[in-house]
């Protein structure tokens, strides 16, 4: 079988290069994708050499599975760009909340002054609600970036979805439909910081959808064994699914979509 034939890109240009370089130097060393005989894609390191035996030249490989290892640089590099772009947002968000302590104690100020029947009270209170609300996306800001401490709390699983993509839905007229099984385990966790990830997941499924279309949430019980996902201790997890009807991810743009402020949206 010829190199080429199990490469992924079949580039039989490339495997041309670094055969004619071994010859040069008697040796190469190189990484690519092969493909497998069920379709999968593995990263490997290949190692060409040219040797003499009995006086004729033969070429020698061997080749390394290093998709594990590729996926693991790749995953501290995730790492490193949330702790640069936490570093920045932390600065950001303390800056954020001292402008927004001033604003609301001279807010609260403003409305200790007036009469209850003057009609800029209405006015100051939007204000000061805007501005309360906004601390809270500070507090987020915080946490992400300190690794600050989320407000964790038992939550009914069932429950908590039921009302949090009910609310989504009705909220942004769409359908949305649920499985949850009944013996569904419950979590610690902060439950502010849970329900957002759901509804941006909700609204994300519904823009993948320019023609409409359903969007379903599941959720089960699943125990991890060690090892089975490179970057969860083993143990017991509740998996959520939101599934739309969308065209998908493509392949190209897939490997970035947890790369922080990655986005197709063209505005």
């Amino acid at each position: 079988m010829r190199i080429n034939e199990v490469r992924a890109d079949k580039s039989a240009e490339q495997a041309a290069l670094h055969l004619q370089k071994v010859i040069e130097t008697g040796s190469d060393r190189f990484e690519c994708q092969h493909c497998c005989k069920d379709g999968r894609i593995v990263d490997l390191e290949v190692s060409l050499n040219l040797i003499n035996l009995g006086g004729e030249d033969q070429f020698t490989s061997f080749f390394r599975d290093i998709t594990e290892r590729k996926k693991l640089t790749e995953e501290r590099l995730k790492v490193t760009k949330l702790e640069s772009i936490g570093l920045l947002a932390g600065g950001i968000a303390h800056e954020f909340n001292n402008v927004l302590t001033s604003v609301i104690g001279n807010l609260s100020l403003a409305q200790a002054e007036l009469a209850s029947t003057d009609p800029a009270l209405e006015w100051l209170d939007n204000a000061w609600t805007a501005a309360t609300r906004a601390t809270e996306l500070t507090r987020q800001l915080l946490t992400f970036a300190e690794g600050g401490d989320p407000i964790k709390e038992p939550i009914a699983v069932a429950e908590f979805l039921q009302q949090t993509v009910s609310a989504v839905a009705q909220a942004s007229n769409l359908q949305a439909g649920l499985s949850i099984p009944p013996d569904l385990w419950q979590i610690e966790a902060d439950a502010h910081q849970i329900s957002q990830v759901i509804k941006n997941l909700i609204l994300n499924a519904k823009e993948a959808m320019p023609d409409a279309g359903a969007i379903r949430v599941e959720a089960c019980n699943v125990t991890l064994e060690p090892e089975e996902i490179l970057s969860l201790r083993p143990g017991h997890y509740i998996k959520v699914s939101i599934k739309d009807e969308g065209r998908g991810i493509s392949e190209h743009v897939l490997p970035k979509i947890f790369d922080p402020y990655f986005t197709t949206k063209p505005t």
